[in-house]
């Protein structure tokens, strides 16, 4: 699942790049991961948490029910939304599905593992800040000579706990923040011809390339 950050930012870029409503793109880059993981987790009744709902059979026939029934403006938002999920989701997505049968890859229940991830993140990031507090008494000794440690020896996400890393992933969502404060400045920007424009529209594009490239350690 798309961390939320990620969601509003490619929610926001896309509707002020596309001209459309808000609300049906928020939704369009939602939904979809609401609609699969209940499907396959809670259910269950799909092979895998990216199923019905990444295809573009599920992009079209969704867009056409709401330009159908409440209009064109709204049809476009859910297509602009949607298709940015699946883009956003980039690795195995499967298409074509149910047209192209597909090898489901192996995954754990993503529902309830997130629910218990977020029971652990209050002691988890507790840890963190008891880590990164005993890390920073290190250096302040190190400066004073007392213990000499380099600092390759003592990398920056060295100082959080395993825990911390598998549960809250804190490099990765720092990602996403970083992506939303750059999404929310192009959708600040008046005028879309404007230098400003491209310049934050270069940092979104730079910080999602490099958000669907990168694998935390």
């Amino acid at each position: 699942m798309y961390p939320i950050p990620g969601h509003l930012a490619l929610g926001l870029v896309g509707s002020r790049l596309s001209s459309t409503p808000l609300t049906p793109v928020l939704l369009g880059t939602f939904v979809p991961d609401v609609i699969d993981k209940i499907l396959a987790d809670v259910i269950p009744v799909a092979p895998y948490g990216r199923c019905w709902a990444h295809t573009l059979l599920s992009v079209a026939v969704i867009s056409f029910l709401f330009w159908k029934f409440v209009n064109k403006e709204w049809g476009l938002g859910w297509a602009v939304g949607h298709i940015l999920h699946l883009f956003g989701d980039i690795g195995f997505i499967p298409w074509l599905y149910p047209f192209l049968s597909y090898t489901w890859p192996p995954a754990p229940n993503v529902t309830y593992a997130t629910a218990g991830a977020l029971l652990e993140t209050p002691g988890a990031i507790a840890n963190t800040l008891r880590s990164y507090i005993a890390s920073a008494t290190e250096t302040i000794t190190t400066a004073t000579g007392t213990i000499v440690v380099s600092s390759e020896e003592i990398g920056f996400w060295d100082r959080f706990t395993p825990a911390v890393k598998k549960v809250f992933i804190p490099d990765l969502i720092g990602i996403e923040f970083l992506m939303l404060i750059a999404a929310i400045w192009v959708w600040n920007v008046p005028e879309k011809k404007s230098r400003t424009m491209g310049a934050a529209v270069a940092l979104f594009l730079f910080l999602y390339v490099f958000r669907i490239t990168y694998s935390p350690t």
